[in-house]
């Protein structure tokens, strides 16, 4: 039972904290970050954020001048845009800080992760996904079968 209340208590963190994200004027940035990003941004910050990213840069970009600056060999002009820190990214993937640093992201984590990309002979790069050798089974409840 303690366990179940400590992954309530973490979600609960997670949900407070990305809420309070995804109400910064600057945050209409993770739309046009695409991939996973979006999505959660779009999930939890709905249309109203979209239509914020559609309307373009914020105040702080227009009038206070912060953000990004990025230029184009297709335009002339610098341009402004709306920036998320490196803090706010990893947050809307779900990390969130532990009190006791000694607990992110152990040693043992990417051994396991490393054994299991061992087990894929080529490159995904530039690969359709149905030319793709998957070595393994995976199986939704968290089982791995097969060798490796």
């Amino acid at each position: 039972m303690k366990d179940v209340n400590g992954r309530a208590a973490s979600q609960d963190q997670y949900m407070g904290k990305l809420a309070d994200i995804l109400c910064r004027p600057h945050t209409r940035a993770l739309i046009s970050m695409g991939g996973p990003t979006a999505w959660i941004a779009k999930c939890y910050g709905g249309s109203p954020l979209v239509q914020q990213f559609l309307d373009g840069p914020s105040a702080q970009v227009t009038i206070h001048h912060r953000g990004a600056v990025a230029s184009s060999p297709f335009c002339d002009d610098t341009l402004f845009h709306n920036q998320v820190s490196a803090q706010e990214e990893n947050l809307v993937h779900g990390f969130v800080s532990a009190d006791n640093p000694d607990h992110h992201l152990p040693s043992a984590h990417f051994v396991r992760v490393e054994e299991l990309l061992h087990g894929f002979p080529d490159s995904w790069h530039s690969r359709h996904v149905a030319n793709i050798v998957i070595p393994i089974h995976f199986d939704p409840s968290g089982q791995i079968r097969g060798a490796l």
